[in-house]
């Protein structure tokens, strides 16, 4: 990060609590990011969360639902977080000196535990990737080593013999995920990508010790490309697929023993020790993608969940909302008050379905529904109007199938994902 932008986006941290690590990570990172309508993500770790909300509490108490507030406070605030979610707790739309924030609040032990042991493959995934750290005296930073080791042994698993460095930056990009609930619907496809592109330098100064390391083991060959950008051979060999393995993290060697079976070495010391038992690269290679895949689906299931309890429907809902969707670039939906409405999308290019609940659980004909918005591959905006009835108003890509639009009749109606979006 340029130090001219360091001190803004860290000034958030004068109104809190005090942390004992706390980091900067996403599109904020990015050196020609000078929008300041993109919101700033940080990780905090404190030693007692609950502590330090009920003193966040005091100090911020517009950062929190208003409802959570009144319920149990800081004691509840922490129970979802721990018990439904995967430890951590967001407080989204923060505004402070014309700049949006989001913090994640997490138990500095259990920071700890999922960077070494990749209990949950959540938090550990965030630091894989780019971030500015700006409190840590936990020496977060030395712990993290053996967290990006773990990364770039499971990528290199993976991969295939030949690949460029911006190949194996996406990939250990791409682990953390797999299987991700908001990939499916509300994140942008091409995010992994844009990460990597965007901050391919930094990426550089966390990663090249480590293929360095690799090559002087003789697991790589390396050599430059005219762009000074590396390209990768890799020894695909069991001995070396063996020593990758033994890098990753306890977690995931068990699941493995479960999985592949284990046999007995003896390590340095003469104990024996069990170990996964490895027959190919390519069947570790797909025992450890389902084993990640399966980690971070669940956790990311828990997280989406805990954070529509503990921040209220509309921060929650707003969040989904502020993400870029894969299909559509932009889009809004407006609706009178108080009302509910499901943004209904498919995988299908140009299809898309909106219908409007309004006040109750049981569905009603809206008296106006609009939404604008631009669909990616298509040169017209699409837009339109429902009228008391139910019918489209100058709604030229859409056909009338009930209190809804759709484009494409044809697809298939489980294809759809329902999302919530509108305020309540």
């Amino acid at each position: 990060m340029d130090d001219e932008k360091r001190p803004g986006l860290a000034c958030l941290l004068e109104t809190l609590p005090a942390v004992e690590f706390g980091c900067i990570y996403g599109s904020s990172l990015h050196p020609n990011n000078s929008d300041k309508t993109s919101m700033v993500d940080y990780i905090l770790g404190v030693a007692d969360p609950e502590q330090w909300h009920a003193e966040n509490l005091k100090m911020n108490r517009n950062h929190y639902a208003s409802w959570i507030i009144q319920l149990g406070g800081a004691r509840l605030i922490t129970g979802v977080a721990e018990n439904i979610g995967v430890g951590v707790h967001f407080n989204p739309f923060v505004s402070h000196q014309n700049q949006m924030f989001k913090y994640g609040v997490v138990r500095a032990r259990d920071l700890v535990q999922d960077i070494l042991e990749w209990e949950r493959f959540y938090l550990s995934g965030r630091l894989q990737k780019p971030v500015n750290v700006v409190v840590d005296s936990l020496e977060i930073e030395k712990l993290n080593s053996v967290n990006l080791k773990a990364v770039t042994s499971a990528a290199l698993l993976i991969m295939p013999s030949n690949f460029s460095e911006e190949e194996l930056y996406a990939k250990i990009c791409s682990l953390s995920y797999m299987g991700d609930l908001r990939m499916l619907f509300a994140e942008d496809k091409n995010k992994v990508k844009k990460i990597v592109q965007g901050q391919f330098h930094l990426f550089q100064r966390m990663y090249t010790p480590l293929l360095e390391e690799l090559a002087a083991r003789d697991f790589l060959r390396i050599s430059s490309s005219a762009d000074k950008k590396l390209n990768i051979i890799q020894d695909c060999g069991l001995s070396t697929t063996c020593s990758l393995v033994s890098h990753l993290p306890s977690t995931v060697r068990s699941k493995m023993r479960i999985k592949l079976g284990e046999g007995k070495t003896m390590d340095e010391s003469g104990r024996a020790v069990q170990k996964v038992l490895i027959r190919s690269k390519e069947e570790a290679a797909y025992c450890v993608h389902k084993i990640l895949r399966q980690k971070v689906m669940v956790s990311s299931a828990r997280q989406a969940v805990a954070g529509l309890v503990t921040s209220g429907a509309v921060h929650g809902l707003k969040y989904l909302a502020s993400r870029p969707s894969p299909k559509y670039t932009s889009w809004e939906v407006v609706t009178p008050r108080p009302s509910i409405v499901w943004f209904i999308k498919s995988d299908v290019l140009s299809t898309m379905t909106v219908s409007c609940i309004l006040g109750s659980s049981s569905p009603r004909t809206p008296t106006s529904c609009s939404l604008r918005g631009h669909a990616l591959g298509l040169s017209t905006p699409f837009g339109g109007t429902l009228n008391s009835q139910g019918y489209p108003v100058n709604h030229p890509l859409a056909e009338l199938r009930g209190p809804s639009c759709t484009v494409d009749a044809n697809t298939p109606k489980d294809h759809f994902l329902r999302i919530p979006i509108a305020e309540l």
